[in-house]
């Protein structure tokens, strides 16, 4: 059976990565978005699958370092099939006519309108902030960075720069309106690339929020410019972090299957044709902290035929939910074309159409993973590659203390890899390492000041596709 040219690439990596802790100094294979990773794929279009990859279902171990102590108290949540395809996608925005359509079918008939941009004030006023607070800390430099008892960022300010800075909000100031002031409208039109959200006032009295995307994605919804969907799961994950524990969430009384007809009709309604409803979750539509409907929202997706729905592969079956701690910023799973309807038993209320990517080819079928103890050194060392500078800090400021580091869950998941001088993307297999930097001996994960953070390596080369530290 042929290899991929991938893997290849992958042993090559691995040689010039020291198998050897990296120091400050060294460099640490980065897998940036361009990288050349995706350039060396063949497709292997007929390559028969291999057998299932699997992985051990934890990690514990306690690892020692010069600066830090890694507790690796991990489960390790992975595909049931053990199998990892690897997809070549490619983006399909949605145009201003789609999104002018979307609009007009369910919010019609719209009599005003206004963008929420910042205004020349706000600007000002936000200008005349950073230079009291700019000046505040130049003035303690001056005075040789007194103990004042002020929490100050203590990353070195220049003249040079706050100047450049001034320089920044003068130009935002000149080009930025007076008001928002609301214009008659007869249609929607929807300036994509354009920052700031549309607000339309309907016959009904009712506002609709228009968030166009540069990238081709819409999000409308009936309320103010803080309305979300806020599903079950997402809510609980909320509340336990929120201090005066008033997140609302009002209990959905209406019928699943009324709402669920009711986003279907409204999917007919778009003249949308080929979408699968895949997953309806109870949602609340809130307005900041105020809950504006109960319903359900409905996900369709796009049948591709041959190519299969993915979201299943790394969704909460296998610990990765969105919204809860353990988000991560990059996708986590393939999203072909993807519609989300929020509906109650009288219409729909919001509608989210997201950036949609069409799976155009299949790369390998189940693509060789690096093997799991390279994949553990490689997990190590980036964490200590990335959290060195803070340990040194924690060191100079309170020499007997060590930067602890509790790795509390892993997941091989996805993320998506650009494929230089082309429109497609790649699917990739990554460990995602969620992990918290600072643990005292008296303090817990559960406890609020902690923090949680987020480790990707490519599952297949072991380079850092991703981490909140230092790349």
């Amino acid at each position: 059976m042929k290899r991929l040219a991938m893997l290849l690439l992958a042993a090559a990596l691995l040689l010039s990565a020291a198998a050897c802790q990296p120091t400050p100094g060294e460099e640490f294979v980065v897998n940036k978005k361009d990288s050349g990773v995706a350039a060396k794929l063949e497709k292997e279009a007929d390559a028969e699958a291999r057998g299932a990859q699997r992985v051990p279902d934890r990690w514990d171990e306690v690892y020692e370092s010069d600066l830090m102590t890694l507790t690796f108290s991990a489960p390790i949540v992975q595909k049931e099939d053990g199998l990892y395809p690897l997809y070549r996608t490619r983006s399909n925005p949605l145009t201003e006519a789609e999104m002018v359509n979307c609009l007009s079918a369910l919010f019609p008939d719209p009599v005003a309108v206004r963008q929420n941009l910042p205004t020349k004030a706000d600007i000002q006023r936000e200008m005349e902030w950073y230079m009291n607070e700019a000046q505040a800390k130049l003035d303690w430099q001056d005075a040789g960075r007194p103990d004042d008892g002020v929490d100050r960022d203590e990353t070195p300010l220049s003249r040079e720069e706050v100047n450049q800075e001034l320089a920044n909000y003068q130009e935002l100031i000149q080009n930025a309106p007076e008001t928002n002031e609301e214009s008659p409208a007869n249609a929607y039109h929807i300036p994509t690339g354009q920052e700031g959200i549309l607000v339309y006032r309907m016959k009904s009295g009712d506002t609709v929020i228009v968030n166009p995307s540069w990238n081709g994605s819409l999000y409308a919804g009936l309320g103010s410019n803080h309305t979300h969907v806020y599903p079950r799961y997402e809510y609980e994950e909320m509340k336990r972090f929120d201090d005066e524990d008033t997140l609302p969430y009002t209990p959905v009384t209406a019928d699943q299957k009324k709402c669920e007809q009711v986003a279907k009709d409204a999917l007919a309604k778009l003249g949308i044709e080929g979408m699968t409803l895949v997953a309806t979750e109870e949602a609340n539509l809130m307005d900041g902290r105020m809950c504006l409907s109960g319903g359900y929202e409905c996900l369709f997706v796009r049948d591709f035929g041959g190519y299969p729905y993915l979201g299943s592969n790394f969704e909460p079956a296998q610990g990765l939910t969105y919204g809860s701690d353990d988000s991560f910023m990059a996708n986590q799973y393939i999203r072909p074309e993807e519609l989300r309807l929020f509906a109650d038993e009288e219409g729909v209320k919001l509608i989210s159409f997201d950036a949609p990517k069409m799976i155009v080819g299949i790369e390998s079928k189940n693509i060789e993973l690096l093997p799991f103890e390279k994949a553990q050194e490689r997990i190590r060392q980036g964490l200590v590659y990335g959290l060195t500078k803070w340990a040194q800090d924690v060191k100079q400021n309170e020499p007997d203390l060590k930067l602890n580091v509790e790795i509390y869950r892993i997941g091989l998941t996805s993320y998506t890899l650009h494929a230089p001088n082309s429109d497609d993307y790649y699917e990739m297999p990554c460990y995602a390492v969620f992990f918290d930097p600072w643990q005292r001996p008296d303090s817990s994960r559960n406890d609020k000041t902690t923090m949680q953070e987020t480790l990707l390596i490519n599952a297949v080369d072991g380079s850092i596709v991703h981490t909140d530290y230092g790349y």
